[in-house]
C-alpha cells in the first residue's frame, strides 16, 4: 500500500511542478521524500504563477479553454465609470517597440511593429531564458478596454518547442495616420535548454490593471504613409553575328557568346550561350551600356549606347561582323633550258628538275619534274625569289628577282644553259 501511495504522489508532483516529464523516473525513497516536500511547497503556493494566476503542468496546454493558459475565467474589464479601465486617453505615442510583460511585471522581451507600403510586421522577441510557446494578436482601430479571450484573437500560433522570435504579417487596410491598437498576447515559458519549467501569461505594451477583471497590456501604432518602393526596370539584349551587316538582329543570325557588356553604374555581365545579357533592378534614369570588342570581328552597331529609362525596360543589341581573312597570293614559275639563250621560254624548251628556289633567303622549294615551282599563301608585300643554280649551268636570265605583291599573283621563271657563268639580278613586277 505504501508503494502505491508513493507512486501516486510522484505522478501528482510531475503534474503540479513542471512543463515536461523528467527523463528518468524517481525510484529511491529519498527522491520520493523530496518529491513529497516539493508537493507541499506547490500546495503552499496555491498553484499560482507570479501574477497570482494559476499555472498548469504543460507549456503548451490551455487550462481553461480561453486560449491564454492562465485559468482565469474573468476576462471582462468591468466598467468603473471611465470606459477605459486604466485612464489611458488612447493617444498613440509609441515608437513601434514595446516591452513584452510576463506575469505583469517581468520583462520577457519586446513586441515590435514595422511596416512597408503593403503590410505591418508584428514581431515578438523574447530575452534571457524566456521562449514563446503561443502567440495571439488582435488589432482594432479603437482602444481596448478588456482583453477578451486570446483564443479568439485575429491571429494565433502555437510554438510547440518554444521559439525566441515570431512575426505576424498583417495586410495594411488603414489610411495613413490611423491609430491602430494591439493586443499582443503570448504564453512564455522559462527554459533551460529544451526543458520548460514554468509558464507566464504575457502582453506587449502598457499594462492595464482594471478595477475588476484580469490584467492585460495594450499599445497603439500610427500608420505611416510609406511610399511603395520605386519601380525598377532592366536593360537587356543580345550580342550577335550580323551576317548582313545591317546593324539589326535579324531572324537566323547567330548569337555571339562570351562578350563582356558593362553599364555606366559599374555593373558588368557576359553574354551567355544565346548571346543574352541583362542588367536588372534599375530605377528610372539615364545610363550607358557598352559592349567590348571581340577579336576577329568588327562591330556593325555602336559599341556604347546611351539609354534613358522612364516607364519601361530597354533593349540594346550589339552586332558583330566577321573580319574576313586578308587575301593571299602566290609566286610561281619554272626553271627551263633556254636553248636559244633569249631569256624567254619558247615552245619546246624543257624544264629543269631539282633546282632549289628560295623565297627571302629562308623558305625554299625544289622544282618538280617539269621544272615548275610555287610559293602560295603569301600576304601582300615585297619578296625576293632566287634560283640556286649548280655550277654546271649558267643562267640566261637574272638569278634572282624582287617581287611586290599588291592585288595579284606573280610569275618568275629562270632560264639556264649547260655552261658555267655568273648570275645576274633583276627586278620583276607582279603581273595580273
Amino acid at each position: 500500500m505504501k508503494k502505491i501511495y508513493s507512486l501516486l504522489l510522484f505522478v501528482f508532483v510531475l503534474v503540479m511542478t513542471g512543463c515536461e516529464t523528467p527523463n528518468e523516473p524517481i525510484t529511491d525513497q529519498s527522491a520520493l521524500d523530496a518529491a513529497s516536500s516539493t508537493t507541499r511547497m506547490a500546495k503552499g503556493s496555491n498553484g499560482r504563477n507570479h501574477d497570482g494566476e494559476r499555472y498548469g503542468s504543460n507549456c503548451n496546454r490551455d487550462h481553461d479553454g480561453d486560449g491564454d493558459h492562465d485559468n482565469d475565467d474573468d476576462d471582462e474589464c468591468d466598467d468603473d465609470g471611465d470606459d477605459d479601465c486604466d485612464g489611458d486617453d488612447g493617444t498613440c505615442d509609441e515608437d513601434g517597440i514595446v516591452t513584452l510583460w510576463a506575469g505583469k511585471k517581468y520583462n520577457a522581451g519586446t513586441v515590435t511593429v514595422t511596416e512597408d507600403a503593403n503590410n505591418l510586421y508584428v514581431t515578438y522577441a523574447t530575452t534571457g531564458s524566456w521562449k514563446l510557446t503561443e502567440t495571439h494578436l488582435d488589432i482594432a482601430t479603437t482602444k481596448y478596454t478588456k482583453r477578451g479571450s486570446p483564443g479568439q484573437y485575429d491571429y494565433k500560433a502555437t510554438h510547440t518547442n518554444g521559439v525566441t522570435s515570431y512575426t505576424y504579417t498583417v495586410p495594411k487596410t488603414w489610411a495613413p495616420g490611423t491609430s491602430v491598437h494591439f493586443l499582443a498576447h503570448a504564453v512564455v515559458g522559462k527554459y533551460s535548454g529544451n526543458r520548460c519549467s514554468s509558464t507566464e501569461t504575457a502582453y506587449g505594451g502598457t499594462v492595464v490593471s482594471p478595477r475588476y477583471g484580469s490584467w492585460f497590456a495594450t499599445f497603439c501604432y500610427s500608420i505611416d504613409d510609406v511610399p511603395p518602393p520605386p519601380s525598377t526596370y532592366s536593360v537587356s539584349g543580345v550580342t550577335f553575328v550580323d551576317a548582313n551587316e545591317n546593324g539589326v538582329k535579324d531572324a537566323g543570325e547567330s548569337a555571339l557568346a562570351n562578350v563582356a557588356v558593362s553599364l555606366s553604374t559599374g555593373a558588368s555581365a557576359v553574354s551567355d550561350a544565346n548571346g543574352a545579357y541583362s542588367f536588372s533592378g534599375l530605377t528610372a534614369g539615364s545610363y550607358t551600356v557598352s559592349a567590348a570588342g571581340v577579336s576577329g570581328y568588327t562591330m556593325s552597331t555602336a559599341a556604347s549606347v546611351p539609354v534613358t529609362i522612364s516607364t519601361a525596360n530597354v533593349t540594346v543589341n550589339f552586332g558583330y561582323v566577321v573580319i574576313p581573312p586578308p587575301p593571299t597570293y602566290s609566286i610561281s614559275g619554272a626553271v627551263y633550258f633556254d636553248v636559244n639563250g633569249n631569256a624567254s621560254r619558247d615552245a619546246g624548251e624543257l624544264g629543269v628538275a631539282g633546282i632549289t628556289i628560295t623565297l627571302n633567303g629562308s623558305t625554299s622549294v625544289v622544282t618538280d619534274a617539269s621544272g615548275s615551282y610555287s610559293f602560295t599563301g603569301l600576304l601582300a608585300g615585297t619578296y625576293t625569289v632566287a634560283a640556286v643554280v649548280p655550277s654546271t649551268y649558267v643562267t640566261t636570265t637574272a638569278g634572282s628577282a624582287t617581287v611586290t605583291l599588291t592585288s595579284a599573283n606573280a610569275a618568275v621563271s629562270f632560264g639556264v644553259l649547260e655552261s658555267g657563268g655568273p648570275l645576274q639580278s633583276t627586278s620583276v613586277k607582279a603581273r595580273d
